[in-house]
């Protein structure tokens, strides 16, 4: 990893000098400042202050033949109970990097990814996906969708993967709708990219045994994304996609007749429709069920994902979201956690010094029924995220 960031900065300049190459880079800054002032869990108390910093290019030869890498610096870790933080353990790592063909009909990549599985914990910083059909998301980073949409569905994220991706597209999101049936098939990347300069990161080894940790490429996802465009920037996009994370029954530290592999499916829509000249709402529901969670048959997991955006006169938004979680266990009690938000924001017009800049507050209440206990977190927060494209 050390190695790789000066190949890749000597890179991005002397592609952007290299006739018949297109290169597009976007520069993203994000400074979240929270404050968990009531808690049941005096404990629980602290206030975090933390950057984030994306750096995304993507080069583009002859349209079709595409090389893109995202390299992050981030939070490493979540704050001690108790304790303050400020800025502290912030790292880089590279969080993607991929090449392969983009055609009007098929794409093809492989290298270091995310896969299609849900877009929930995706959509915390987000507003509208613009689904192009490209194997690759595109999103409207102009806008936002609250603070912390994506808290609870980020339990299910899948993130950092290693092997192949390839999409079929068909259709037309204006007429009969866009289509694109995508599968991928990888291996999580345990010792391969995830490395971090910095602060180190803390990443499950080997005797973990966590699902998806097999090496041959036994994992997969397969997604179908369905998009419209309607008038008067009316949207409508549907995902469909099912997961299967192989174990690895040597290296899992489960009891043998428990071992299984991972499964899971995810249902999601994202609809948008102007309902004025100056109001645009925008609103995401999804479900997902998880099976044999850490590779043990008896776990699992259910999720909720809700949330509605208002944006206003073009620069002011608004935002609801309720999100839930039911973890069961057999012969175990198991726990309920449910996170309703409220914010809103404002974004400032381009200019010369940014593409995008959004200021954010909101406020959370996180409250997780363990059976025994009932745990609940109050939080405030402000947002600042400053785009550049160039």
């Amino acid at each position: 990893m050390k190695k790789f960031i000066p190949f890749f900065v000597a890179l991005f300049f002397s592609c952007n000098s290299f006739a018949g190459l297109q290169v597009a880079s976007q520069l993203r800054l994000e400074n979240l400042s929270s404050d968990n002032y009531q808690t049941t869990n005096s404990a629980n108390q602290y206030l975090n202050f933390a950057a984030k910093i994306n750096l995304i290019s993507n080069f583009r030869y002859n349209k079709k033949w595409f090389f893109e890498i995202n390299a992050r610096v981030d939070q490493l870790s979540e704050a001690a109970s108790g304790r303050d933080k400020f800025y502290a353990d912030q790292g880089l790592y590279l969080r993607e990097m991929r090449a392969g063909y983009d055609g009007e009909n098929f794409a093809l990549y492989a290298g270091k990814f995310r896969p299609y599985f849900g877009i929930a914990w995706r959509n915390g910083r987000n507003n509208w996906y613009d689904y192009t059909g490209n194997g690759q998301e595109q999103f409207d980073y102009n806008n936002t969708r609250g603070l912390w949409t994506d808290y609870i569905a980020n339990n299910y994220a899948q993130t950092e993967k290693l092997g192949v991706s390839s999409f079929l597209k068909a259709g037309n999101a204006s007429t009969v709708g866009k289509y694109e049936l995508g599968f991928s098939a990888f291996t999580n990347d345990r010792k391969n990219f995830d490395n971090s300069i910095g602060n180190s990161r803390i990443s499950s080894s080997k005797q973990d045994g966590s699902p998806g940790d097999v090496s041959a490429l036994k994992s997969y996802v397969a997604s179908l994304d369905v998009s419209y465009d309607f008038a008067r920037d009316e949207k409508l996009f549907y995902r469909f996609a099912y997961i299967n994370l192989a174990v690895n029954g040597l290296a899992s530290p489960v009891v043998p007749t428990k071992i299984a592999d991972q499964k899971g499916y995810v249902a999601a829509m994202n609809y948008q429709k102007p309902v004025s000249e100056n109001i645009n709402l925008n609103g995401l529901l999804e479900f997902s069920q998880m099976k044999n969670v850490g590779g043990n048959s008896d776990i699992g997991d259910n999720y909720l994902s809700s949330s509605l955006v208002a944006n206003i006169y073009q620069n002011w938004n608004a935002t609801i979201a309720y999100n839930a979680r039911k973890h069961t266990q057999i012969d175990q009690n198991g726990f309920d956690q449910n996170m309703a938000e409220i914010s809103a924001g404002y974004r400032f017009d381009k200019n010369t010094f940014f593409d995008s800049l959004v200021i954010q507050t909101g406020y959370r209440n996180l409250r997780t029924n363990n059976k025994t206990n009932i745990d609940v977190q109050n939080a405030v927060a402000i947002l600042v995220r400053y785009i550049k494209n160039f």
